[in-house]
């Protein structure tokens, strides 16, 4: 009887052993799914490899960066369009006067008469500042004295400071006849004073 206690004895104690065996499994299963839960991602491992160029007998490591576009908002220069800075005034040479004749108009009004109509002339003004006065003076060659100084017309100006130089047109009223021959068209100009600064001649033929 006493053999059969302490053999029932040895049972229990194997019973908890082996139970506790158990726990202890259980336990560390537990824990081992607990870990595993919270980090998932330690058991996956990706490595990124970076790419191998062979160029020849070297290989030379490369990295792939992202491409860059830049738009181009710079506008070309229209060279038809580009400004271009205005010539500089004309100034008179100092110590002269010039006085040319550029250009006139006329009119044929019939068989043997015409009109000039028009004068365009240039003065620079090198000297000190003057009213300018233009005496209009039309003839032949072959004309007496008194005709080639009989004065025609007359323009006057305003104020032509020193240094300045003027372009002008101005109408004009000068008939003549005979249109077939060479005229000859003198201008003198003149101060406000009367003084005489300087004589411009053209001759022309009417066409």
């Amino acid at each position: 009887m006493k053999d059969i206690v302490i053999k029932g004895k040895y049972i229990v104690h194997g019973i908890y052993l082996f139970i506790i065996v158990i726990l202890i499994i259980l336990l560390l299963a537990e824990i081992y799914k607990i870990r595993i839960c919270v980090n998932p991602e330690q058991s996956k491992t990706t490595t990124t490899s970076p790419k191998i160029v062979d160029i020849g007998t070297r290989a030379v490591q490369t990295t792939t960066k992202p491409k860059t576009t830049t738009q181009n908002t710079t506008t070309p220069k229209d060279q038809n369009n580009a400004s271009t800075p205005p010539p500089e005034p004309e100034t008179a040479e100092p110590g002269q006067i010039k006085f040319t004749i550029e250009d006139i108009e006329y009119e044929i009004k019939g068989e043997d008469w015409a009109t000039l109509t028009s004068i365009k002339y240039k003065i620079g003004n090198g000297k000190e500042d003057f009213y300018p006065i233009i005496q209009v003076y039309l003839f032949d060659d072959d004309d007496p004295d008194d005709v080639k100084n009989l004065e025609q017309d007359r323009i006057e100006l305003p104020l032509l400071e020193e240094g300045e130089v003027t372009t002008k047109e101005n109408n004009v009223h000068v008939s003549y006849n005979e249109i077939n021959k060479i005229k000859t068209l003198r201008l003198v100009l003149r101060n406000e004073l009367g003084k005489e600064l300087k004589v411009a001649v053209k001759k022309y033929n009417t066409e």
